[in-house]
């Protein structure tokens, strides 16, 4: 029976990171694109093997100021 559990668990788990992280995925792609209307855009990112990883997005304007 515990063992049951825990694979139910795990499903559940994997299936709940699957949607949050197509949602995350949708959501970074549509502020870039807003991003790319109005300017030039800068992607960095610094992956973390342990801790979280950062991904950031600079939107520069025609008159090279960050936004």
């Amino acid at each position: 029976m515990a063992i049951l559990l825990a694979i139910v668990c795990l499903g559940v788990g994997f299936l709940l990171q699957s949607v949050l992280g197509f949602w995350q995925i949708k959501h970074f792609n549509n502020r870039y694109r807003s991003f790319r209307q109005e300017g030039q855009v800068a992607i960095g990112r610094s992956k973390g093997i342990i801790r979280t990883g950062v991904i950031l997005l600079l939107l520069v304007d025609r008159k090279a100021n960050i936004m």
